[in-house]
C-alpha cells in the first residue's frame, strides 16, 4: 500500500535545485501522546522512510532533498501495527522544500494544521477545493476493496463501477480546469493540468489551459517540460500529417513512412511480449486481409525482431536509438496506432477491436462510390 502510494507521490511534477535543507516540527496537542512518525519520500530516485519517537507529545524531521519532493506523513500510535500493514492509517501527504513546515496535530495527523509554509498552505487549499470528487472516487475505491472475488468479476459490477468513475473524473477534470483559472500562479494548477494532460495529450485541450498559467509556472522545470510535450502532440495529432521516419526491417533494409504515400497506411507500435498487442493482431490480421488489395497497408513498429506471423511489413525501432519512431511518435504504452491518409495526414488514433474494419469501410466505401 505504502509502494503504491510513494509511486504516485513520485509522478507530481516537482521543482529542482541545489541540496536544501528541510525542517518538519510537530506536536500533539495530547502531550501525553506516544508512538512513531514515519516520513516516506523519494530520496535519489528510491523510496525512502525516515521514522522518529514522539516523545512529550513532540518530533521533529530534519533532511536535504534536492527538489520541491512530495511526501507522505505516518503516525502509528505505541501497541499498533506498523504502518506498511496497516491498510486505514493515520497519514497525511505534505511537501518538502527549504520552508519550515509546522504541524499542528489536534486528533489526527490526517487532519492536522500546517502553517509556516506556503507550498503546503496551497496544497491544502487545493485539498480543499477538490474534496468532493476526491471523496467520491475515495468512496468507489472502497467499494471495491470491499467487494468479493465474485463481485469483483462480475461484469455488470464492473461496468456500473468503471461508468461511476467516469462520472467523478469528469467532475474532478472539471473543477480541476475551473481551479488553474482562479490560480494561474499555483503550482497545483500546474499539477492539474499534468493530470488533465494525461499520457496521451490533447493539445487543443491542454494548450489553452497551459496558455492561462503564470509566467513563472510557464517558466518552471516541469512547466516547460509540458510545453515541449503539447509542441510534440500537435506533431501527432488527428489532421496532422505523419512525421516521416526511416527503421531497417528484419533483413538491415530501411523502410521509410513516406514510401507508402498514396495508401492507407496503419501504422501499428507493438512488440512480441505485449499480450494486449497480441491480442489485438487477430483484428489487424482480418482487417488487413480484407483491405490489403484495396489501397490500404500496415506497418508493423516493434521493439523487437519477431514477427509474429504476421505478413504485412515489420521494422525494428529498439528504444536504444536515440531518434527512433517510437519518440517521434511520443509512444508512452503499447499497443499503440496511427491511421495514415494517402496524402500522408494523420486521420484516426488507436483503433482498437472493430473500430479498425468499420473505419476502413466508410474509407474504402467513399472511395469506391465516388469512382
Amino acid at each position: 500500500m505504502k509502494k503504491l502510494i510513494l509511486i504516485a507521490l513520485s509522478s507530481i511534477p516537482v521543482w529542482a535545485w541545489g541540496q536544501t535543507p528541510f525542517h518538519i516540527k510537530g506536536s500533539f496537542k495530547d502531550s501525553g501522546t506516544t508512538g512513531i512518525v514515519y516520513l516516506m519520500y523519494q530520496k535519489e530516485g528510491r523510496n525512502n522512510i525516515d521514522s522518529v519517537s514522539v516523545t512529550a507529545g513532540k518530533f521533529e524531521f530534519s533532511g536535504q532533498v534536492t527538489e520541491l519532493q512530495p511526501a507522505l506523513l505516518t503516525f502509528k500510535a505505541k501497541n499498533t501495527s506498523a504502518p506498511a500493514q496497516k491498510e486505514n492509517s493515520d497519514e497525511r501527504r505534505i511537501f518538502l522544500n527549504d520552508e519550515n513546515l509546522t504541524i499542528v496535530i489536534k486528533d489526527s495527523i490526517k487532519t492536522a494544521g500546517l502553517k509556516g509554509s506556503p507550498i503546503n498552505l496551497d496544497m491544502v487549499r487545493y485539498e480543499q477545493f477538490m474534496a468532493k470528487p476526491d471523496a467520491a472516487m475515495n468512496a468507489l475505491d472502497f467499494s471495491y476493496q470491499k467487494a468479493s472475488a465474485a463481485e469483483r468479476k462480475d461484469p455488470v459490477f464492473k461496468t456500473a463501477l468503471e461508468e461511476k468513475r467516469a462520472l467523478v473524473n469528469t467532475e474532478k477534470e472539471n473543477l480541476q480546469r475551473k481551479y488553474i483559472k482562479q490560480n494561474p500562479d499555483s503550482y497545483f494548477s500546474l499539477v492539474s493540468l499534468y493530470e488533465i494532460a494525461g499520457r496521451d495529450i490533447d493539445p487543443l485541450q491542454v494548450a489553452p489551459l497551459f496558455d492561462l498559467l503564470s509566467v513563472a509556472q510557464k517558466n518552471s522545470k516541469y512547466g516547460k517540460l509540458l510545453s515541449q510535450n503539447i509542441a510534440a502532440a500537435r506533431t501527432i495529432m488527428i489532421g496532422a500529417i505523419a512525421p516521416d521516419f526511416t527503421q531497417n526491417n528484419s533483413n538491415n533494409q530501411p523502410v521509410k513512412l513516406s514510401s507508402f504515400r498514396g495508401k492507407y497506411v496503419l501504422i501499428d507500435f507493438w512488440a512480441s511480449w505485449c499480450r494486449p498487442c497480441r491480442a489485438e493482431n487477430p483484428n489487424l490480421v482480418k482487417a488487413y486481409a480484407q483491405f490489403k488489395d484495396k489501397n490500404f497497408s500496415i506497418l508493423g513498429v516493434s521493439v523487437d525482431a519477431e514477427k509474429d506471423g504476421l505478413t504485412w511489413t515489420q521494422v525494428i525501432a529498439p528504444n536504444s536509438e536515440k531518434d527512433n519512431a517510437g519518440k517521434l511518435y511520443s509512444i508512452k504504452s503499447i499497443p499503440s496506432n496511427f491511421l495514415i491518409d494517402p496524402q500522408g495526414k494523420i486521420i484516426a488514433k488507436n483503433l482498437r477491436g472493430k473500430a479498425l474494419e468499420k473505419v476502413l469501410e466508410d474509407l474504402i466505401g467513399k472511395i469506391s462510390s465516388s469512382k
